[in-house]
């Protein structure tokens, strides 16, 4: 685009000259439902339909397919990709795991290692 005076803008500047407006685009359409700041799409076909901008990307949970989320990216030219993941819930609590000594265990290893230092 080429301006009076010889004066060129790039071509992604986002300004409307017809109405003399910033241009705010907005980059989820109609097929997400957003409720508590989370973006929801019904399956992979609503997924489909969300428009992205360049250089953007945005992270979307299938209301339809319990514990699979999207994250679906656009790159420099407009070229969308989508990832998909599945989570769970993780019910382990601390005292249950092996990795972990109680106090103690702790001090009566403490004592038998001065029980040994003792007898060197």
């Amino acid at each position: 685009m080429v301006l009076e005076r010889g004066f060129s803008m790039p071509y992604n500047y986002p300004y409307n000259f017809y109405n003399n407006v910033p241009i705010t685009p907005n980059p989820v359409n109609s097929q997400s439902t957003q409720r508590d700041g989370i973006n929801w799409v019904n399956g992979v076909d609503g997924l489909k339909e969300i428009k992205l901008q360049p250089n953007s990307a945005i992270l979307l949970l299938d209301s339809e397919n319990d514990g699979v989320f999207y994250i679906k990216s656009c790159d420099n030219i407009g070229i969308c990709t989508i990832r998909t993941f599945m989570y769970e819930e993780v019910t382990q609590s601390i005292q249950e795991s092996k990795e972990y000594v109680t106090k103690s265990e702790f001090e009566k290893a403490i004592n038998e290692l001065k029980g040994l230092l003792k007898n060197e």
